[in-house]
């Protein structure tokens, strides 16, 4: 299409000169390559000159049409609505929200888990610890003591002063456990526990070989002094029994671990084998050391024999597995002979129980056994005993002073608790 003619009016150089090209249209219109409307300038008015008559082609002015704006596509240029922008920023924050939880349920999960395993562990090393402690140091500590005065001096300190180093390494092992926080003060007791055998160890070492000396005075001395060392011992087994144990088996529950049969196993202690070990006159029997309150052995033969065990009704055979009934937990009817000339005063009779979870060990003193003749003392078991399997039982009756044939002191039977 042809654009309409556009001419510029020029205006006239000079006054009184006629225009060099007139508009044929004051108000022209045309459309660029963008189809854009372009609106040309107004018409200017020029000013008639004197004495001329002109007409500049007065058609009548037409009113310019407004341009219209491009519309926006019907896609991606419009703006979202209100309701869109809410939804989009609801499942944002829903998924966030989302994110979030499984973030703090995994961590929570692995926490769980990290402490479930802290706690096993810490009651698996505990357990081995004090089950070290009882058999690699309590267990062959008693042994060096029993019949210490026929033992030589020398290797005697020595056996013992090896057990004391290994006590102060079990001290160091308790210190070093990773106790989780449910768990702190539990290990705290436990190291008191091994510091208190380890110092009644060291203590006993430095008395042992003055006990079983032949210098009445000061081996009574000793002797008073060991049996006052075995409270450490005593101390020990009660803190981890009454503070220890329960406060692991509280830990475990509450974190939803089984404890006890089918679970987790929190072990048992005794140190000390009887508390009789507390008695200067028991210390001087198991030592083997002939101090009587006097200092000396009375004159005459001196000994004891045992001669039968009962339990249940009935006489207990060490050739056969004798079936008891184990609740509630039985006594044990012990027959002994006084075979020396004189009679005996602290009598020492003991009953242990080996093969079970833990040894039972109970011990009961006889005040006077007479010279000559037989009696029958009753020594009640106490704690219940292992039910449905084959343990051992073993009954002594301590050595007095003076006496010289131990051999008939101990039987030994094989028994299954029903």
């Amino acid at each position: 299409m042809v654009s309409p003619p556009f001419f510029r009016l020029l205006p006239c150089p000079m006054e009184g000169s006629f225009p060099l090209a007139l508009c044929a249209d004051a108000r022209a219109e045309r459309t660029d390559a963008d189809n854009r409307a372009i609106i040309c300038p107004v018409q200017r008015e020029m000013p008639a000159h004197k004495g001329y008559d002109m007409s500049f082609f007065d058609d009548e002015p037409t009113q310019a049409t407004p341009a219209t704006p491009p519309t926006r596509g019907s896609g991606e240029d419009r703006a979202p609505d209100h309701q869109s922008v809410v939804t989009r920023r609801l499942i944002a924050a829903g998924a966030g929200l989302l994110i979030l939880l499984m973030l703090v349920i995994g961590v929570k999960t692995c926490s769980d888990s990290r402490t479930t395993s802290q706690l096993k562990e810490f009651n698996r090393k505990a357990s081995q610890l004090v089950a070290d402690s009882d058999s690699q140091v309590g267990k062959p500590f008693f042994k060096e003591l029993q019949g210490a005065s026929s033992k030589g001096t020398t290797a005697l300190q020595e056996n013992v002063n090896q057990l004391g180093v290994l006590s102060d390494e079990q001290v160091k092992q308790a210190e070093r456990l990773d106790a989780p926080d449910s768990l702190k003060k539990a290990q705290t007791n436990l190291v008191l526990t091994m510091q208190l055998r380890s110092d009644g160890l060291h203590r006993i070492s430095r008395e042992v070989q003055t006990a079983i000396s032949r210098n009445s005075t000061d081996s009574q001395k000793a002797v008073g002094q060991i049996a006052a060392d075995m409270r450490a011992f005593d101390a020990s087994d009660v803190i981890y029994t009454l503070k220890v144990a329960p406060a692991i088996a509280a830990a475990l529950d509450d974190d939803g671990i089984a404890v006890g049969a089918g679970g987790e196993q929190v072990a048992t202690t005794s140190f000390l084998p009887t508390i009789d070990w507390l008695s200067p006159a028991f210390v001087t029997t198991q030592l083997g050391g002939t101090a009587t309150a006097s200092g000396t052995a009375a004159p005459g033969n001196h000994g004891h024999s045992l001669d039968s065990v009962s339990a249940g009704g009935q006489d207990l055979s060490p050739d056969t597995t004798n079936s008891i009934p184990g609740s509630p937990p039985p006594a044990f009817g012990v027959t002994f002979t006084n075979g020396g000339s004189v009679d005996e005063s602290n009598v020492q009779i003991t009953i242990k129980v080996e093969g079970g979870p833990a040894p039972i060990v109970v011990t009961k003193v006889v005040a006077r056994s007479t010279a000559g003749q037989q009696q029958t003392v009753q020594v009640p078991l106490g704690s219940a005993p292992p039910i449905g399997q084959q343990v051992t039982v073993t009954v002594t009756i301590g050595s007095v002073p003076g006496e010289t044939k131990t051999d008939n002191n101990t039987f030994t039977y094989p028994v299954t608790f029903t």
